[in-house]
């Protein structure tokens, strides 16, 4: 049985939120790093940081599966094309830290990912690669995760799990997961609009900043003064969104102004992503032809 595992680096919780492997979904699991990962036999090939981020783990993303080889297909991947046993793991580790960010963003994210071709034997490692991790806002490095945390991050992973992957929701996924993952604020929000976008904007481009802002209220807020605070935060937010795709100057943003248009932008994102897959209904919606249709009868 092959073991592939994902040491998350620069996160340790205290208490830790598993002593033993965790289910989140499919059979990927959380866990503590296991001893014999941590054995120097693993670490040939490996650089100075990459070895001092395993020994100093805390915990790890795992998945066990069997293949006849690196490279081989996997027949549970439900792409268009062929995916690796080992790319569909990595995968799973992108999404289940995506998961967990869903429901509290905190340090616990992917780094290096290794892959054993004989659980347990740390000189049967086959394959190396680090995945980059998602970039967390101030403040949220103090987030905690707990056992319901790991749970409800479960439930979300279970949904993602099941996607097609030619589709609107799998679209936003993927471009969230870039805007996470990069550094750069500018690049990182124009991302995040691009992801939005792809969930919840029309496929007119006609009015792209009141349609997306009007759909973003109708769809995520509870009552009418929700849903007009978030149509306000939303048609501000997309113009700075424009100001930087069209070469604006940005001269008087601020980085606080900057870190809170953020703040805002990842809110509405989780917030749709919780309510689309923790809904049946609706990412059957989201993953077929009826997705526009839909967003412009809430109107209605």
């Amino acid at each position: 049985m092959w073991y592939a595992c994902s040491v998350a680096k620069n996160c340790w919780f205290d208490p830790s939120p598993v002593s033993e492997p965790f289910e989140l979904a499919a059979g990927v699991h959380i866990e503590p790093v296991p001893d014999w990962v941590k054995n120097e036999e693993a670490f040939e090939h490996l650089s100075w940081r990459q070895r001092e981020d395993i020994v100093n783990g805390q915990l790890a993303f795992s998945v066990r599966y069997s293949a006849d080889a690196i490279g081989s297909y996997d027949p549970d991947w439900k792409g268009s094309r062929p995916m690796t046993v080992q790319a569909y793991a990595d995968e799973k580790f992108a999404l289940a830290v995506f998961a967990l960010w869903l429901v509290k963003p905190s340090n616990l994210s992917s780094g290096i990912v290794l892959h054993f071709d004989n659980e347990g034997d740390p000189h049967s490692i086959r394959q190396a690669s680090e995945q980059y991790a998602i970039l967390i806002n101030e403040g949220e490095d103090e987030n905690v995760i707990t056992r319901d945390d790991l749970q409800a991050g479960g439930k979300l992973l279970a949904a993602m799990l099941e996607l097609p992957r030619d589709n609107a929701l799998w679209t936003t996924i993927y471009m969230t997961l870039l805007a996470l993952r990069e550094r750069r604020w500018e690049l990182r929000y124009l991302l995040q609009w691009v992801a939005l976008e792809a969930l919840l904007g029309s496929q007119s481009p006609n009015e792209t900043t009141f349609r997306l802002s009007q759909r973003i209220g109708l769809f995520l807020g509870e009552n009418s003064a929700e849903r007009r605070a978030m149509f306000k935060s939303a048609k501000d937010g997309y113009g700075w969104r424009s100001k930087i795709a069209h070469g604006g100057r940005l001269g008087k943003l601020k980085g606080e102004q900057s870190l809170a248009l953020s703040a805002v932008t990842e809110d509405i994102l989780r917030r749709s992503f919780k309510k689309v897959l923790h809904d049946p209904h609706l990412m059957e919606i989201f993953c077929g032809k009826d997705r526009d249709n839909f967003l412009e009868e809430l109107a209605f």
